[in-house]
């Protein structure tokens, strides 16, 4: 085997083992998924738009590594409500995750409380509670050891466990600027609903998040109109795998479109043989926004694509990342 076929095997083993130890897929429009990643956070829509719709609901589908055979598919769907005479925010959700023999299907039920200061100005803290069925197909797998009956068999288990997060969001002095920034912890502790010796551990994931809203005004002198950019960061960590940092910057003008672009690096303590293991990606994300145009009273729609890829030596060889949103928000 060629020095190169060996580097990229041993890539492939070093993905295979971070994608099994991180368990949860990656989103690269991942502020529509907020609520996965933290469940105290509040909705862009209802952080960026002046008239604060407090319903969305969206769908998303992303298709990782392209270049790999059975490489990972995700769709998810979600809904949430914020109560604004209450305090609080209902939501749920529902995802599909394929990675070659393995996979799983489940849901949540979201619920957080905002303990409110002003209008824009609040602290929440939220819980998730998770449900799912793992599954492995034995007929998509290989076996490392052959005669192996575990491996041989199909294998599923239901599964539970929670996240917990909180979130905090303030204007500027002096301004209509907002920032925002939340900490949260997924997957603690789970809890095994099947009797089976297929018993998947869920590793617990801890991520942090931070961006700036900086408004540029509507066009008519208003600064608190949907103009704005968005400047962001989230870090997220799980025990013995690399840290990772994504730095994301987005423009937006409600009711037209946005644009954006995302670079993301892991900080591992070590290379591969050619040194070319660096966990770069880089994101490029577009969409256009529906609102007044076609009528819409105090809501907007919303259809985005993001264009994701490696900038490796080993980047041709995993392929594209290609990931489509639509998302719905509107107040009552």
């Amino acid at each position: 085997m060629s020095y190169l076929k060996w580097s990229f095997f041993l890539l492939v083993m070093f993905v295979s083992e971070l994608a099994f130890a991180q368990q949860l897929p990656l989103f690269s429009q991942y502020r529509e998924n907020h609520a996965l990643l933290n469940p105290a956070v509040t909705h862009a829509d209802y952080v960026a738009l002046s008239y604060k719709p407090n319903n969305t609901i969206g769908l998303s589908y992303r298709y990782q590594w392209q270049g790999i055979r059975d490489a990972p598919k995700t769709f998810t769907a979600r809904y949430e409500r914020i109560f604004n005479k209450e305090n609080f925010i209902l939501g749920g959700g529902f995802m599909k995750d394929q990675t070659g023999p393995t996979g799983f299907t489940g849901g949540y039920l979201r619920y957080a409380y905002m303990l409110r200061f002003s209008r824009t100005n609040f602290l929440t803290l939220g819980t998730n509670l998770h449900f799912q069925q793992f599954r492995f197909q034995s007929s998509r797998g290989v076996l490392t050891d052959l005669g192996d009956d575990l491996g041989m068999s199909d294998l599923s288990n239901f599964q539970g466990n929670a996240s917990i997060g909180a979130y905090y969001q303030s204007e500027f002095p002096s301004t209509v600027d907002i920032f925002y920034t939340g900490l949260s912890i997924l997957q603690l502790g789970t809890v095994h609903f099947s009797s089976n010796d297929f018993k998947p551990t869920n590793t617990p994931h801890f991520y942090f998040l931070g961006g700036i809203y900086k408004y540029l005004g509507d066009g008519f002198g208003n600064l608190e109109g949907e103009l704005f950019i968005e400047p962001s960061i989230w870090v997220k960590y799980v025990p013995n795998t690399p840290i990772q940092l994504d730095a994301n910057f987005r423009f937006q003008m409600a009711g037209l479109f946005w644009i954006g672009t995302g670079y993301s690096v892991a900080f591992a303590n070590y290379e591969t043989i050619d040194g070319a293991l660096k966990g770069n990606n880089f994101v490029f994300e577009f969409g256009i926004t529906l609102g007044e145009s076609l009528g819409f009273d105090y809501s907007q729609m919303k259809i985005g694509y993001s264009y994701g890829r490696s900038i490796t030596t080993y980047g041709p060889d995993l392929g594209n990342i290609h990931e489509l949103n639509l998302t719905y928000s509107w107040k009552d």
